[in-house]
């Protein structure tokens, strides 16, 4: 069982962010987890970079991840060229707005 699902996570690791996102909306939950193990390092380096509080980062993070990803699972969302660049610009909104 366990040997299966490294394997399960070793393939999911070379799927493309575009075959990621149709897994995603198929609502597979190996793609929900590939999507926050792909994506929380990069976020967690700027929020890191834009000083929020240590405490907060993990929620910031994953609060940031889990919009985003219940946005682009439904079927009328477009899915964005590039998805790293996506989460970005989402997540430096999120700050900016938060700090209004």
């Amino acid at each position: 069982m366990r040997i299966e699902r490294r394997a399960e996570e070793a393939s999911a690791e070379s799927w493309s962010d575009q075959e990621l996102l149709e897994r995603l909306r198929r609502d597979e939950a190996l793609a929900i987890r590939e999507f926050y193990r792909r994506f929380t390092p990069a976020l967690w380096k700027l929020a890191r970079q834009a000083h929020v509080q240590p405490a907060l980062r993990d929620d910031v993070v994953t609060d940031c991840l889990s919009d985003a990803a219940i946005h682009l699972m439904q079927a009328t969302s477009v899915n964005p060229a590039n998805l790293t660049g996506y989460l970005v610009a989402t997540f430096r909104h999120r700050l900016a707005n938060d700090r209004r």
